[in-house]
């Protein structure tokens, strides 16, 4: 409840990437938030039996955006019993080792939940950016979307993706929940393509409507509302 904005973000975007049917589960003060900013979506109860019954009639599921430590591991855990691509960003970030499972697994960490989920310094993930990303992905068979002023994708077999030309006013709160809203999406309309070209694609339209958010907009006056509007004007 302490970040009932991340989720809108992420419910925001989606919606202006494309997606059809979203269901969102979440605490009662977010949900009232939803409700106002984003009258598309679905919004249900945060609780597990909920979650189960939506899982059979979806196909793609992301977590993590505000989400509190206390129900963190219980419901990643669920979900990666699933057959469902899973997103974990934020909050979700907790596991040392994934199951093995035939649908895959996206992370979306900036440097410094990365830095944390490898015991290492911030400093020492930058000299390597993709060194270090590449080695997670191959090492824990999860596909990495690593948030600097680059976006690197790093895919399970060794190879991957370096989106660049992102606005650097994306260095703010909310950039990184309006990703995971457009990944999230994105990965719900094509849940059986080539999941690592589909985030490449995501990230991709994202930096370039920051870009174009700047032509009107100093970086530093930039917010995370402003390219989840521009998502709309243009597609990839």
């Amino acid at each position: 409840d302490t970040m009932p904005g991340s989720i809108q973000l992420a419910t925001r975007a989606a919606l202006r990437t494309g997606v059809g049917k979203l269901q969102v589960a979440t605490t009662s003060l977010a949900k009232q938030g939803i409700i106002v900013q984003a009258p598309e979506a679905m919004v249900m109860d945060q609780t597990l039996p909920a979650i189960q019954n939506v899982l059979s009639s979806i196909s793609a599921v992301g977590i993590g955006p505000g989400l509190s430590q206390e129900v963190a591991e219980t419901w990643v855990d669920h979900l990666l019993e699933s057959d469902l691509p899973v997103v974990l960003d934020a909050g979700a970030l907790i596991k040392e080792s994934y199951p093995e499972r035939t649908a895959p697994i996206i992370v979306t960490p900036h440097i410094g939940e990365f830095a944390r989920m490898t015991n290492q310094t911030v400093a020492s993930i930058q000299d390597d950016l993709f060194g270090q990303a590449t080695e997670y992905a191959v090492l824990h068979q999860v596909t990495v979307v690593l948030k600097s002023h680059v976006i690197l994708i790093a895919k399970p077999d060794g190879g991957g993706f370096v989106i660049s030309g992102a606005s650097s006013g994306l260095a703010k709160g909310g950039s990184g929940d309006t990703l995971f809203g457009i990944l999230t999406s994105l990965l719900a309309q094509h849940p059986s393509g080539d999941v690592e070209r589909t985030l490449a694609l995501g990230a991709e339209w994202y930096a370039r409507a920051s870009k174009q958010v700047e032509r009107r907009l100093h970086p530093s006056s930039l917010l995370a509302t402003d390219v989840i509007e521009e998502l709309g004007r243009f597609g990839l």
